[in-house]
């Protein structure tokens, strides 16, 4: 059970700093390359309405992220069952829902941010600075033990994996109810999107 445990809140911290920095990315071109390449041009000229041009460019992405989820959940399941001999998935697939509301909250964010922008720069200054503010917003948390615990691995690995802590029952005012807004916050943000691309001049 402690080799599960341990493997599952490791598992669980890296994707969620990795799905980030991918997913922050991923947003950043989520309508192809820098629009100062003409590409938005070409694809302008296709029957399609600047509408349709985003959501599609939104959901494209979304959808590659699926498999950055699913495989190394899969592979961790594999390795810890291989070593045990024993399978305690535990909260592993029952937080792989909200890592993936986060990661995809992430991108869509980098997403709106490139639309409304019109600029297509890489969008790991975004994860970064979500990263530090987080782990910022962590330490203060922590009080007198902030400096200790900036040095301590352990800690951060813990940090990372406490952000889960906000799709837990005592946190919220009703079952999934902070799921539910991520939720409508990812579907909401491309909407502006929309609207802002659908009165740009190209």
């Amino acid at each position: 059970a402690w080799v599960w445990n341990t493997g599952i809140d490791n598992t669980l911290a890296v994707m969620l700093v990795a799905l980030a920095f991918i997913a922050a990315d991923l947003g950043a071109l989520g309508l192809g390359d820098d629009p100062e390449g003409g590409n938005l041009d070409f694809l302008l000229s296709r029957p399609r309405s600047r509408a349709q041009l985003v959501w599609t460019g939104w959901f494209a992405g979304l959808t590659q992220l699926l498999p950055l989820l699913v495989l190394p959940l899969l592979t961790c399941l594999g390795v810890l069952a291989a070593l045990t001999h024993t399978f305690i998935p535990g909260s592993l697939l029952r937080l792989s829902v909200p890592l993936f509301a986060m990661a995809a909250a992430m991108y869509t964010l980098a997403f709106f941010m490139a639309t409304v922008t019109a600029s297509a720069r890489h969008g790991y200054e975004l994860a970064a600075l979500a990263v530090v503010l987080f782990l910022g917003y962590r330490l203060i948390l922590s009080g007198e033990m902030a400096v200790y615990e900036l040095s301590s691995t352990r800690w951060i690995w813990e940090c990372f994996h406490g952000a889960f802590d906000w799709y837990l029952p005592p946190h919220q005012l009703f079952p999934l109810a902070n799921l539910l807004f991520v939720a409508g916050a990812i579907l909401f943000l491309p909407y502006l999107a929309q609207l802002s691309f659908a009165r740009r001049d190209l």
